[in-house]
């Protein structure tokens, strides 16, 4: 009975269903792949036949084999192949010439290929014919590392399968004003990312809000790999060169600072408020000049009648001046209204802004950063030009 205890695990494992089970469980299978340019060439193994191009074998042991490729009119491949049955093994050589050929596969689609610095298309790329030479293969993406790798052509199918890296750089915000939003690319960021944010590189665009004074400001930079950023933001800078223009021709100010529509606005309603002027000051000229005319014409009167007549025109164009007169007066207040506001708005929104300045961190002395990130609270002026 102590023996029995020994006896029955041993019969367990030796049973061949349990081996069976266990070797099929480890067993994965891996193909030898033999193709060929032109396609339907004979394929002889050891000298055995196996068929014609393309052969996909997965039964196949591991060891050497011998492998000839037939195709009618062409030179015959030979070669030796060294299959360990762990890993796929390709053979694809070409027997219609003296040239060879690429094909690059990657994940991202659209990277550009360059062979020798010359760009041959994008990818996924396929059956470009190259001479039998060393080349060069370069791929580039905005956003990636660049994918390099050197061949030395034969007379079969290359096939490279391109892994893009992604490549990043980063940016931070250096402020001490509270209350403040900042969107990269139009997207917001949150004030606890902006200690180290990272960004693809490229170009990109910053825009800042200093929500406290409705003061905003826009900046485009370019990210390059591993560098890393920090913008500067100079709060409250004060320029009159805004409200000078205004001045001049109102809403040019405003055009001219970026805000296009609210200049095209103010110089739409100067410009309506004015014939306005225009028209009800005519008006009123021509009801003054009748007016005028009346008045004359009934102190030159020779009798009552003639009296009483010009009496009655002249107050009735009494009447008509002073309704065009109250008319001219409404035009005169609503542009004096509009240029007036044109100025505010040059002074108080578009004279006073925060300018934003993208540094380097790669490219600026240690000792320097204090000095470069110090926020300026105050309000300088810049000059006019």
């Amino acid at each position: 009975m102590r023996y029995l205890s020994l006896v029955v695990p041993l019969l367990f494992l030796s049973n061949p269903l349990f081996a069976v089970i266990d070797t099929t469980a480890q067993n994965k299978s891996h193909f030898l792949n033999i193709n060929s340019i032109p396609t339907s060439a004979k394929v002889f193994i050891n000298g055995e036949s196996y068929g014609n191009t393309p052969l996909e074998l997965n039964n196949m042991k591991a060891g050497i084999y011998k492998i000839r490729i037939e195709n009618q009119n062409d030179k015959p491949f030979e070669t030796s192949v060294v299959y360990s049955g762990t890993e796929d093994t390709q053979l694809y050589p070409i027997l219609d010439g003296e040239y060879g050929m690429i094909r690059i596969s990657c994940a991202e689609t659209n990277a550009k290929v360059f062979i020798d610095d010359s760009l041959y298309g994008v990818t996924p790329l396929k059956d470009i014919k190259i001479n039998l030479v060393q080349h060069n293969i370069r791929i580039e993406k905005k956003g990636f590392d660049t994918f390099t790798r050197k061949i030395n052509t034969l007379k079969r199918v290359h096939i490279i399968d391109a892994d893009l890296i992604s490549s990043y750089g980063s940016i931070s915000l250096v402020d001490s004003v509270r209350n403040s939003t900042v969107y990269i690319d139009g997207k917001l960021v949150k004030s606890e990312d902006l200690s180290k944010y990272s960004l693809l590189t490229g170009e990109h665009e910053l825009a800042y809000k200093c929500n406290q004074d409705n003061v905003s400001s826009e900046n485009n930079f370019e990210v390059k790999p591993d560098k890393n950023y920090v913008f500067l933001v100079n709060h409250r800078t004060m320029t009159f060169r805004p409200f000078l223009f205004s001045f001049i021709v109102p809403g040019l100010g405003q055009f001219q600072n970026g805000h296009k529509l609210s200049g095209v606005e103010i110089f739409g309603g100067t410009l309506i408020s004015g014939v306005l002027f225009y028209l009800t000051q005519t008006k009123y000229d021509l009801n003054r000049r009748d007016y005028n005319n009346n008045r004359t014409s009934y102190l030159d009167a020779r009798n009552e009648y003639e009296a009483s007549f010009y009496k009655d025109l002249m107050a009735r164009s009494e009447s008509l001046v002073n309704k065009s007169q109250v008319y001219r007066n409404i035009s005169i207040g609503l542009l004096a209204v509009v240029y007036v506001y044109n100025l505010f708005d040059a002074l108080l929104n578009h004279s006073i802004k925060d300018e934003i300045k993208i540094l380097e961190v790669n490219n600026i002395p240690k000792n320097d950063l204090t000095a470069l990130y110090r926020i300026n609270v105050k309000i300088p002026f810049e000059p006019i030009w």
